[in-house]
């Protein structure tokens, strides 16, 4: 699957990516969109090393900079592919 106006892929996250750049694009979208991170630019899963401190650097950036909290307008959420 490619990358379209409703889904971006990341290959791994990291204080240089600006997922809050790409999560206000997604909240001013009328569909909203997704922001998938352990993909790279193909589709193809590589997958992230520790997907819990993932998950709370993501969460916990966007509420530091964006001052909106997860539950109200977006998920954060893993799925786990074997």
């Amino acid at each position: 699957m490619n990358e379209t106006n409703r889904i971006e892929y990341k290959l791994e996250y990291n204080s240089d990516i600006d997922v809050e750049k790409e999560v206000i694009a997604f909240l001013n979208y009328k569909e909203g969109g997704y922001v998938y991170f352990g993909i790279d630019k193909d589709g193809d899963v590589i997958g992230i090393d520790n997907v819990d401190e993932c998950m709370l650097k993501i969460k916990d950036r966007l509420k530091r900079y964006l001052r909106i909290y997860p539950t109200v307008i977006y998920y954060i959420f893993c799925n786990v592919i074997s």
